[in-house]
């Protein structure tokens, strides 16, 4: 996945949420340790509403933007 963007007229409605929820349920059911990430700064509470763990600046360079590495354990 390239990347999650909700459209403006359909955010905080709990839609990204619920993609990352069936996201987590596809993992598990594939038997993934864990799902990373990598989002700009702005993002990171988000993400960590939903259990991700931030492991610091991301070595990308994608954009000439900073990324930072997110990660969530699924054992």
């Amino acid at each position: 996945i390239l990347g999650l963007v909700v459209g403006e007229s359909y955010r905080n409605q709990g839609l990204a949420g619920k993609l990352l929820d069936h996201l987590e349920h596809l993992a598990i059911e594939h038997e993934r340790q864990g799902i990373t990430l990598t989002c700009k700064a702005s993002l990171i509470s988000f993400y960590e509403q939903y259990s991700y763990l931030n492991y610091g600046v991301s070595e990308s360079k994608h954009g000439s933007i900073q990324w930072f590495n997110l990660v969530k354990n699924l054992d």
